[in-house]
């Protein structure tokens, strides 16, 4: 794993804290689908309310923009 050494200067674009050069591709998709599956099901059983027709898409956007966030 690499670290980043120094904060991002202001205006800089965010640094990667880690390689993923190395990336097991078994392991990542099994960690995507399991959260992706996790989050789907807590959101039906305990939370409905985010699968309403105006709250749907940022639940999408939120799950979409943390598995990507995981892949880079």
């Amino acid at each position: 794993m690499t670290f980043p050494s120094e904060p991002n200067a202001p205006g800089e674009h965010p640094q990667q804290p880690f390689e993923t050069s190395h990336l097991d591709l078994g392991l990542a998709t099994f960690v995507c689908v399991s959260t992706v599956q996790t989050l789907a099901h807590g959101a039906v059983s305990h939370q409905p309310e985010l699968l309403t027709d105006d709250r749907v898409e940022t639940f999408i956007d939120e799950v979409t923009r943390l598995v990507i966030q995981y892949l880079i």
